[in-house]
């Protein structure tokens, strides 16, 4: 990625809401998986080990941090009391506390993994990397923690990879113009779902780009094409 952002005079900026557990996964300086590989900017992720809130927000090309100050101020991020997102900081990075909070997160997520891969019918998505845990639960055991009061996100067991993509544009679009957008479900097959999509110049009735994409769902663990699951075909349908 850093020889392709080189090559067409771009940045790279590190999206660090985890980066201490990855710094612990991995086991190397932090340096090694940020400056030393080509990142010019890193946003040191706060609010996933411990802290309350605030993240810090690091240059290491510090030309760019010249009108941060300003984009900040663009952007209405000024807390009148900025002491108090930064004091947490200071007890964070002392004696490698962050370091040891994300070793710990990491050691409890494999622990959860392997607690939950020994009940019946639960799989693992995907192997712990992190403090983040991806379960695949039966449908009864779903059924069972929702009627106890239970809310979470429920992918309905199926992946849709994005097989297909095709776009046509008519007339140019710039900021700020507002638009109007359309989309709608144009073929629902027994596996798959083929979606239309067209982007106006608001109040115009002539499309000034107009696409579709396709979404084959496969089922995760033979990765082969799988039926809509049927409480999925009433919404696409309506």
């Amino acid at each position: 990625m850093r020889a392709i952002a080189k090559r067409r005079h771009l940045k790279v900026h590190m999206d660090g809401a985890r980066f201490a557990n990855a710094v612990a996964t991995l086991n190397v300086h932090p340096s090694e998986i940020t400056w030393c590989a080509g990142v010019d900017v890193l946003c040191f992720g706060g609010t996933k080990n411990s802290l309350p809130v605030g993240e810090a927000v690091m240059f290491f090309d510090q030309s760019l941090a010249t009108d941060f100050v300003y984009r900040l101020k663009q952007a209405g991020q000024l807390a009148s009391k900025m002491r108090f997102i930064s004091a947490p900081w200071l007890g964070l990075l002392d004696d490698d506390v962050w370091l040891r909070n994300a070793r710990h997160a990491n050691a409890m997520a494999q622990l959860m993994a392997a607690r939950l891969a020994d009940i019946p019918g639960v799989a693992m998505m995907f192997k712990p990397e992190s403090n983040a845990v991806f379960a695949e639960l039966p449908a009864q055991v779903v059924a069972a923690l929702r009627a106890k009061g239970w809310r979470f996100f429920h992918r309905l067991g199926r992946m849709p990879p994005h097989v297909e993509t095709c776009c046509s544009f008519f007339a140019p679009i710039v900021f700020p113009d507002r638009i109007d957008a359309g989309l709608r479900v144009e073929k629902l097959g027994n596996t798959s779902v083929r979606y239309e999509v067209a982007i106006f110049a608001e109040g115009s009735d002539t499309a000034a780009a107009q696409g579709h994409f396709v979404h084959v769902y496969v089922d995760r663990v033979t990765r082969r094409p799988a039926p809509l699951v049927n409480a999925l075909k009433p919404l696409l349908a309506g």
